[in-house]
């Protein structure tokens, strides 16, 4: 039997992110949580073999399905950028806050 491991997968079956320890996994959970509350839908946490992960990952390359998509209608990239003219970054802000305070991880860069 193969071991598995944690991915943030798609509700399409693409993988996004793949954990290759227990900080990250920890990492991938906190960002799915924080994308369902700011109800970005159709992603979870989801544990698969290590090959079909990646293979899944690749096939996530381009996937329109894939693309973080915000109610604002503004992408993951953009808000990160500090593109997005709907203050979307504060409420993903204050959804990480939230998730930090219900589930104790704490992002390692983000000061509180």
């Amino acid at each position: 039997m193969s071991p598995t491991i944690t991915c943030m997968v798609n509700a399409d079956g693409h993988v996004s992110a793949i954990a290759n320890g227990p900080g990250i996994a920890d990492r991938i959970r906190h960002d799915v949580a924080v994308l369902a509350e700011c109800g970005v839908p159709g992603w979870t946490i989801t544990q698969l073999p290590a090959a079909a992960a990646v293979e899944a990952m690749f096939d996530s390359l381009g996937c329109p399905a894939c693309r973080i998509v915000f109610s604002c209608g503004c992408d993951i990239e953009l808000i990160a950028a500090g593109g997005c003219p709907h203050d979307t970054a504060r409420e993903v802000y204050r959804a990480s806050q939230a998730v930090s305070a219900r589930t104790g991880y704490r992002l390692p860069w983000v000061r509180t």
